[in-house]
């Protein structure tokens, strides 16, 4: 048995069995010259995911720097599956949850969409100043580019 306890305030004294549960690592992507976290967007710092034996989410937070503590923080089911989602693990997130999130998305299932830092700043900065999301703005600029794509190889 390999207990770990939680770290996260107000959640001290209690632990689980790391032998008994199951381990999600971070996605990584390649920037060129080192491999960049997907949870975290640092090169440095690291979560991985813990599923318990009874059925709770632990997010284990790490760093490379030398001297930074570990954290253990037990989070929510909600919290826990966009992690997952985010991170290639969406097979490990229930059936039924996934269904849930394609109806609220009007049917559509979420995608998972790689585009650069900067790119992405960009879009956090155009939608900053328009009052929007930076996600809903990049996926309303695809819909108005596939949408006048259609219409000019129609014509």
């Amino acid at each position: 048995m390999q207990r770990i306890a939680l770290t996260a305030e107000g959640q001290r004294g209690s632990w689980f069995d790391a032998d008994r549960a199951d381990l999600y690592k971070e996605d990584t992507r390649w920037d060129g010259r080192n491999h960049i976290s997907v949870a975290t967007g640092s090169q440095w710092h690291h979560e991985w995911l813990y599923r318990t034996a009874a059925g709770r989410y632990v997010l284990h937070s790490f760093s490379n720097y030398e001297g930074t503590t570990e954290r253990y923080e037990a989070i929510g089911k909600t919290e826990a599956y966009n992690w997952l989602i985010a991170n290639d693990h969406a097979d490990a997130v229930p059936t039924d949850e996934i269904e849930a999130r394609e109806v609220g998305a009007g049917n559509t299932p979420k995608r998972s969409v790689r585009i650069s830092d900067e790119l992405w700043s960009a879009a956090q900065e155009i939608a900053r100043a328009e009052g929007r999301d930076a996600s809903k703005l990049l996926v309303a600029l695809l819909e108005n580019y596939v949408s006048a794509h259609k219409e000019a190889t129609q014509a």
